[in-house]
């Protein structure tokens, strides 16, 4: 398609700033599908303007307006969105790879399937945004704030997560390998399936975070705050973990794992008191009145674990 000419582009933004002040003046932009490739938009005014599909390649679009405005299937590829307002804009799939948009507000913006590999999320503003299988594979994201967002089987994997802001973000079957989520704040997140082999969490806040069969195979924990964090049916071999904690199984009725932290006496078994667990004392007394008289096949399992778990607390082991 022929690229839009600078002045038919400059009339079109005229027309649809006169338009958002008075509906029966002037005319909404639309600029589907058009060719606006290394287009000069800076500190544009496109709210909710219709960009659907456009080729917005290596477009300038620093501190513009686009916030509502419809990018879903849009080419953003090397473009310059610094600072720009894109909140609750549609960029589903949308390609962002190699874009630069540090600083921009993507609240509420849709997400889902946009490939932004290497793109630069610096300080970005994604609260409650659907990245939903988005591919962030590579992304800096590096204080980001990602508080609520939907990161559902997204591929995070090699991502920069330094000091972020994920509390109470969805990342479940997310791809997290080999991240860097060095004091991130991950307190209420949702990681349960997330894969986590060989991620840097050195000093995140995991508190509260569902780790249920998360896989944290080789990663580093050191001065995580893993307090009320669910870690049932999680792969922690060769973990660095911030406290002495025994993984064994699987054992019991569900033939699952059974975890216990020695340093805080927490045993988390299956979804025994809402996932949260209870004392080692408390686990023995529940196991007796579970399987002491019926089934002595899992009660032998289970009180054999129990001699380990309280060799460790009586430091024995």
């Amino acid at each position: 398609m022929e690229k839009l000419s600078i002045e038919k582009l400059q009339e079109i933004i005229e027309n649809h700033g006169k338009w958002l002040i008075d509906s029966n003046e002037g005319s909404k932009a639309n600029l589907c599908d058009a060719n606006l490739r290394g287009a000069d938009m800076c500190d544009a005014n496109l709210r909710g303007a219709n960009l659907r599909g456009a080729n917005l390649r290596d477009a300038n679009l620093r501190g513009a307006d686009m916030c509502d405005a419809n990018l879903c299937g849009a080419d953003l590829c090397g473009a310059d969105l610094c600072g720009t307002n894109l909140c609750g804009a549609d960029l589903c799939g949308a390609d962002l790879c190699g874009a630069d948009l540090c600083g921009t507000n993507l609240c509420g913006a849709d997400l889902c399937g946009a490939d932004m590999c290497g793109t630069n999320l610096r300080g970005a503003d994604l609260r409650d945004a659907n990245l939903c299988d988005a591919n962030l594979c590579d992304t800096n994201l590096c204080d980001a704030n990602l508080r609520g967002a939907d990161m559902c089987d997204a591929n995070l994997r090699d991502a920069n997560l330094r000091g972020a802001d994920m509390c109470d973000a969805n990342l479940c079957g997310a791809d997290l390998c080999g991240a860097d989520l060095c004091g991130t704040n991950l307190c209420g997140a949702d990681l349960c399936g997330a894969d986590m082999c060989g991620t840097n969490l050195r000093g995140a806040d995991m508190c509260d975070a569902n780790l249920c069969d998360a896989n944290l195979r080789g990663a580093d924990m050191c001065d995580a705050n893993l307090c009320g964090a669910d870690l049932c049916g999680a792969n922690l071999r060769d973990t660095n973990l911030p406290k002495q904690i025994i993984q064994i199984g699987p054992i019991g009725s569900r033939k699952s794992q059974t975890i216990y932290n020695v340093t805080d006496d927490i045993v988390q078994c299956g979804c025994w008191n809402n996932c949260k667990g209870g004392t080692l004392e408390e686990f023995e007394l529940r196991v007796a009145n579970e399987y002491g008289v019926d089934n002595k096949k899992y009660y032998n399992e289970y009180m054999t674990a129990i001699a380990m778990f309280k060799m460790m607390k009586d430091n024995k082991w």
